[in-house]
């Protein structure tokens, strides 16, 4: 009986929290920045990296708070940790393109790899697209291709047409029009419509 009583108590915490998340970005919807950063605040303290993360983009575009990016880093870190894979990604895309942070590509990779192994599809095409271009490492097309196939398998399909484009702009053994042909297919599949026009 204790056990399914702390069972349920648990279920309800959860509920609250998400709750508290959910309200805070109504009320961000709203323009009512004051009453969002308490919610998400109020999430946040209790652990849920959700409301880290949102309440990391009020402190980072300056939302009814003092713009401050290293606090806005700190909880996207936070959420990061938490297993909020957002708060990863937004880490990797400041420390690859700056933004109040000094460009850090190979931080970048590691932020993105996390999110990409927790399955966020934006993280895994950005890592492919990092070896794509050969940033902080050499270019390799077969593990742009691999991230980029993944991204695919998660049913991302920009994922899809990105790794047929990479087959198809290769000059040297890894060219190969049947794979691209395939991954366009499932591109379009998937709803792409530039997967489509170049599936045919």
């Amino acid at each position: 009986m204790k056990k399914l009583i702390l069972v349920i108590c648990l279920l309800f915490s959860v509920n609250v929290y998400a709750d508290l998340v959910d309200d805070g970005i109504l009320a961000t919807k709203q323009f009512n920045y004051k009453k969002a950063e308490k919610l998400y605040s109020k999430s946040c303290d209790k652990g849920e990296g959700e409301g880290c993360f949102y309440l990391a983009r009020l402190n980072y575009n300056g939302f009814g708070v003092k713009e401050d990016n290293t606090k806005a880093f700190e909880l996207w870190n936070k959420a990061c940790e938490a297993g909020y894979l957002r708060g990863c990604l937004s880490l990797g895309i400041v420390f690859e393109y700056g933004g109040g942070m000094e460009i850090d590509h190979k931080k970048a990779m590691q932020y993105y790899t996390k999110a990409c192994d927790g399955g966020d599809t934006n993280s895994c095409i950005n890592l492919g697209s990092m070896y794509y271009q050969g940033k902080s490492v050499d270019k390799d097309f077969e593990k742009a291709v691999n991230y980029f196939k993944k991204t695919c398998d998660l049913g991302d399909s920009t994922g899809c047409v990105f790794a047929a484009d990479v087959y198809m702009s290769a000059t040297d053994e890894t060219k190969n029009r049947d794979a691209a042909k395939e991954l366009y297919s499932k591109g379009c599949y998937l709803g792409n419509i530039y997967g489509c026009a170049r599936s045919k």
